[in-house]
């Protein structure tokens, strides 16, 4: 908790610092046509923030963009197979997964499901333990519901 409570508070700086800079919506070069970055997640990897985002239906392939500033972006890249390997399957979990690792370690795997968001204890990176409902909901509801 202390970890994403320090993350949302840096956020708020940089939004500080950068609001006269950039404009939300930002578009990034090499978006999917007519989908642009569904679903973006971003990772942190030796000082530099590397943002993926969904594909959409058959495309192929998972584009990646890097930055160091939040402001200055790469162009896009097809990363699904390097440096990528396949460890597992699904894991039986359905859409918009996001792993969460504690200050102590712990690791948790977040995903979309039903009309709430669901966490998962992890005992390994290939090892999702049983859904737990943390009841959050955004507005009236869950965007996204598959059946």
């Amino acid at each position: 908790m202390k970890h994403l409570l320090s993350t949302l508070f840096l956020f708020t700086i940089i939004e500080g610092v950068f609001a006269q800079t950039w404009t939300n919506p930002l578009t990034l070069n090499n978006e999917w046509s007519l989908y642009g970055i569904g679903d973006p997640y971003i990772m942190k990897y030796r000082g530099v923030y590397y943002l993926y985002c969904s594909t959409k239906d058959n495309n192929v392939g998972v584009k990646c963009w890097s930055t160091k500033d939040f402001i200055t972006w790469s162009d896009a890249c097809t990363c699904s197979t390097d440096p990528f390997t396949v460890a597992t399957g699904n894991l039986g979990k359905s859409i918009d997964g996001s792993i969460f690792i504690e200050d102590d370690g712990k690791w948790y795997f977040y995903h979309a499901g039903g009309n709430s968001i669901l966490g998962c204890p992890m005992s390994n990176p290939t090892s999702i333990g049983s859904d737990n409902n943390l009841n959050a909901k955004i507005g009236y509801g869950w965007g996204e519901n598959r059946k």
